[in-house]
Parts: C-alpha cells; structure tokens; sequence
C-alpha cells in the first residue's frame, strides 16, 4: 500500500517524494533514508467517543514528530546492522524485515510520547 502511494504520487509531483498523506482516521509518514529503501509509519489519529460517534483529532499529531522518529528508528538499525543495502544484497528482504521486526518495537516503546500512540503499521 506504501508502495503504491509513494509510486501514485510521482504522477503529480515528479522528483518529489510523498512526505505524508492524511485520512480522517490515519497519518501516514513515509521517508526514503537510502537509495530504494522506504520506511513508513501509520499512526491512528487520537479520538474521542460521544453521543453522536466518534470524532478524530487529524492535526493532533504533527508529520515532522513522526518523520524524525522514522529517521531515528534508521539510524539506530544501521548503527546495530550496519548499511541496508548490504543487509539485503548478502541476507535478503526477508532477513531485513525479520530484523527490523526485532528491533523497531522495542525502540518504539522506548520513545517517550510515542507509547501513548496507536501505532497501526511500521
């Protein structure tokens, strides 16, 4: 989906990367910290139950908080395995995905204000 949306993007503004896209229930990050490699981050928007249903707070969180967690969450992966393109040209996708799954929710929960987030997809 990620993908898709970075790729969709490129129709409108050429040579420009999708930053950050929006919806009433989700904030989607998306940073390009090497060559082809993508990180993105999904939180769900904070939201308050009334009478009349659920309303969504879309501008509580800002896109810059979640792009420098992402390029945090960079730096401390390369810092323990060294470049990604290495990774993947020696151990593959699956062994980069299967690392980034060890160390990212540690790391998330280790961020102060992130813990309260809902956080959907890393």
């Amino acid at each position: 989906l990620a993908e898709g949306m970075i790729n969709f993007s490129q129709t409108f503004a050429p040579g420009q990367p999708v930053r950050a896209v929006h919806t009433e229930k989700h904030r989607q990050v998306f940073t390009r910290p090497h060559g082809t490699v993508w990180f993105s981050l999904v939180v769900r928007n904070p939201r308050t139950t009334g009478r009349e249903g659920d309303h969504y707070h879309e501008e509580e969180i800002h896109d810059s908080f979640l792009l420098s967690i992402l390029k945090d969450a960079y730096t401390l992966f390369t810092l323990f395995h060294g470049p990604i393109d290495k990774l993947v040209a020696s151990s593959g996708v699956p062994s980069l995905r299967h690392r980034l799954s060890l160390l990212l929710p540690s790391f998330l929960a280790s961020c102060t204000p992130i813990h309260k987030l809902d956080l959907s997809h890393i």
